[in-house]
């Protein structure tokens, strides 16, 4: 049974979908940041592994948070019905084929025909490499397969069912490369596949010959037996085009070059502020060499600012979200930019201040509140939310020095200048 057919208890597999319920409201329910988070994720309906992915929340925190959401009643199971679709010629996963993913049809047909034959194909026929390649080609042929099919190439695109198809594939290729690469577990494969010793290498196109050299037509003014100057002879390019080629292939030099194209590839995309390819072009530098520090490091630079570019693009939709009135599809939006950037201050506030104008639970506010002066003690805005939920929990004299301390940060904070007159004159 594969990951994606495993059954979720309370949920069903992570192939099935689940929907929000019509007319759930989330404010009433007092909803946690993650599952407000994982509401925004599955929205009208989702796939329960896609519900995953888009969250951004490690596996087992989001299915706990599915699971709560569906305890409150805020989703409920989906039934989405593919459209009918005619035969195709190929025969190869027609539904699949036809479905709307982040996938050209070409790596589609890849991918479907691979995984075809992941029951049947032995280890060699998988990696594309016969029975007497060396432990250099099967690794190299692995790297190219990688290239291909590591579910890292569709980090958060919408990949749909061959997001399963990928992870399936490649956990069945890194299987037959860690086999095929070890001296030991491949004398094993082979004792219990000995069919497989007999797997020959694909076929290649044959290089042109090369001409002899008796044959070639005499130089002007030069008989057959009078030297050639140094400067006359051209070497034959079939000979300088195999050894380029030999150079190429060479395992650590392949190896290094690729990592490098991988690294410059993901530096050129994080300088145009495109995260998600230089995610992808970095995840798979870091899988031909872990162990390069530059790789790691850069790979950490990009995920911290693609967090926080996402969780400012969710302040944005929130505060058009509070312009537009929506105040709690607003509050919704800022409690999920605190959970993409734990960083966000000024996401932590306003969430704060929605909250208790929606009138959820002051405690929670105040959580929300605490961690946005923590984050942003210089800003008075920050001080002044603190300040009501204190007030709002009857803690007057905290209440009061919050609303000092946003005073102090700004001296024309019109709210706290009201709120501490009512200290002054209670009537």
């Amino acid at each position: 049974m594969g990951q994606e057919d495993a059954a979720i208890v309370g949920l069903g597999t992570r192939a099935d979908y689940v929907g929000a319920t019509p007319g759930f409201d989330s404010g009433r329910s007092r909803l946690t940041p993650n599952e407000s988070t994982l509401l925004s994720a599955v929205g009208r309906y989702a796939r329960i592994s896609e519900a995953i992915v888009r969250s951004g929340l490690p596996e087992p925190i989001a299915i706990a948070g599915l699971l709560s959401l569906r305890a409150k009643g805020a989703i409920r199971p989906a039934r989405v019905e593919a459209p009918a679709t005619p035969a195709h010629p190929s025969g190869l996963g027609d539904a699949a084929l036809s479905e709307e993913v982040d996938v050209p049809e070409a790596r589609k047909r890849e991918i479907l025909a691979l995984e075809a034959r992941l029951g049947t194909a032995n280890f060699f026929e998988l990696l594309g490499v016969g029975a007497d390649s060396d432990r250099a080609a099967i690794t190299r042929a692995y790297h190219e397969a990688s290239l291909k099919f590591h579910p890292d190439r569709y980090f958060q695109r919408n990949v749909g069912s061959f997001r399963a198809r990928l992870e399936k594939i490649f956990r069945r290729l890194s299987e037959a490369h860690q086999t095929l690469s070890d001296d030991a577990k491949r004398k094993v494969y082979l004792r219990a596949h000995p069919e497989a010793a007999r797997t020959l290498a694909p076929s290649r196109p044959a290089a042109p010959a090369t001409p002899n050299p008796s044959s070639r037509t005499p130089l002007p003014g030069v008989g057959a037996n009078t030297p050639i100057p140094r400067q006359a002879v051209v070497e034959d390019p079939a000979r300088v085009a195999e050894r380029r080629s030999r150079l190429a292939h060479h395992p650590y030099l392949a190896r290094v070059g690729k990592t490098k194209e991988l690294l410059a590839a993901g530096r050129a995309h994080l300088h145009k502020g495109e995260f998600d390819q230089a995610l992808q072009q970095l995840n798979l530098a870091a899988q031909l060499d872990p162990n390069l520090k530059e790789v790691q490091a850069l790979l950490e630079e990009v995920r911290r600012l693609h967090s926080t570019q996402r969780s400012k693009d969710t302040v944005r939709r929130a505060e058009l979200q509070a312009r537009d009135g929506d105040f709690k599809a607003a509050l919704s939006s800022y409690r999920s930019a605190f959970a993409i950037d734990s960083n966000n201050g000024e996401a932590a506030t306003r969430a704060a201040a929605l909250s208790l104008q929606v009138g959820e639970s002051p405690n929670e506010a105040k959580i929300l509140a605490q961690k946005g002066v923590e984050l942003t003690p210089r800003r008075s805005e920050a001080h002044l939310v603190l300040g009501l939920c204190h007030l709002a929990l009857d803690v007057k004299k905290l209440a009061k020095r919050n609303f000092e301390e946003a005073l102090e940060r700004d001296p024309e904070n019109e709210e706290a200048k009201k709120q501490l007159k009512k200290f002054r004159w209670p009537f």
